[in-house]
């Protein structure tokens, strides 16, 4: 992403197309490629959260408030 943007980018476009919109979470154990998704992602208008599996795992562990 870094040192190869425009690659970074066609790349992340390719992945993005491929992204149902009705996701909530899009998740990446890599923090650099997390981070060059959730900016695309933000940039096409879409609140899918970018995130690591492990805080979705977190997530999912934690009581719910509602009950």
């Amino acid at each position: 992403m870094l040192r190869q943007p425009d690659m970074a980018d066609r790349l992340r476009a390719a992945a993005l197309a491929h992204v149902n919109t009705d996701t909530e979470y899009l998740l990446s154990s890599n923090i650099g490629c997390a981070l060059h998704l959730s900016a695309g992602l933000r940039a096409n208008g879409h609140s899918i959260e970018a995130i690591h599996p492990i805080d979705l795992l977190a997530r999912a562990l934690q009581p719910d408030p509602t009950q």
